[in-house]
């Protein structure tokens, strides 16, 4: 098997593993380039929710509207590895800066390995605080996408937007759409739009509960519902559920002085189960 059929191979692996298994499979996990559902452990691990950790690094990979929410900066990232498969491994990260009502976040993401295959993605995002509670945003996003390195790539742009509504203390929403304006460039897949929709609850006994809602274009969507419990001064357990395919995401999130390091698994009943490990600095809390 030369490179190039290698290559091949290996890029279109979890599409491949998602259509032969059906119903079963992860639907619309990675059935397209650019269509990554799980950007983020510290998101996976609370039912893909990012109204629950609203204003945190992580949560400007899902809404760019958080450049403008929560503490004043923050900068995290992280790795995994899909399936536990060598070549299916991810690295993150992501900075946010917010001035008064106005705010701006950078991130970075790498998909695959150089050798094979990549899906690199680099984003700007601006938002702004339009009145008490309602914040919005948008992203402008340069991919990549790239085989072996004597092999050509293909470069395009994406625009996308999303909204954060805290209408009382307790209760926080979001959405997004990504790609929504955006150039088709990626050979024989195109790229999806995506659409996501969370709601989380702050609950007595530093408790908080969410649920996540994501769909690419032309997939079918997932719905995850999760929590956050701080067990101790300094420990927040996570968990979540999802369905289409039935999953379960499981959590531990160690904080100390606005830092945290956490870890994040993430079930498949197919496919074998996904690793996080990530960090932030910034405007992290224990509760």
């Amino acid at each position: 098997m030369n490179a190039k059929t290698l290559a091949t191979v290996l890029s279109g692996l979890a599409a491949t593993l998602v259509v032969a298994l059906g119903p079963a499979g992860d639907a619309a996990a990675q059935s397209s380039a650019f269509g990554e559902l799980f950007p983020s452990g510290q998101l996976a691990a609370v039912g893909n929710c990012d109204a629950l950790r609203a204003g945190e690094g992580a949560s400007a990979l899902n809404n760019p509207a958080h450049a403008a929410w929560g503490t004043r900066w923050s900068f995290g990232g992280g790795y995994r590895r899909l399936y536990e498969l060598e070549y299916l491994q991810r690295v993150w990260a992501a900075a946010k800066y917010r001035y008064h009502r106005w705010g701006a976040a950078v991130s970075f993401t790498r998909f695959g390995k150089e050798e094979f295959y990549t899906e690199t993605e680099a984003a700007l995002a601006c938002a702004a605080r339009l009145m008490r509670g309602l914040a919005a945003g948008i992203e402008l996003r340069n991919l990549r996408l790239a085989y072996t390195p004597d092999d050509p790539s293909y470069d395009g742009w994406s625009l996308g937007w999303g909204v954060i509504w805290n209408p009382v203390a307790a209760l926080t929403a979001s959405g997004s759409i990504r790609n929504a304006l955006r150039q088709n460039f990626v050979p024989a897949s195109g790229l999806p739009r995506q659409y996501r929709l969370s709601a989380a609850a702050n609950l007595p006994g530093k408790v908080q509960v969410g649920a996540g809602w994501a769909k690419n274009e032309g997939d079918r969507a997932i719905l995850g519902l999760g929590q956050k419990i701080g067990v101790a001064q300094n420990l927040n357990f996570l968990s979540a559920v999802y369905f289409n395919p039935a999953r379960y995401a499981l959590g531990a999130e160690f904080v100390l002085r606005g830092q945290s390091i956490s870890y994040t698994y993430l079930s498949h009943p197919d496919l074998g189960g996904t690793h996080y490990v990530e960090f932030a600095i910034g405007g992290m809390t224990s509760h």
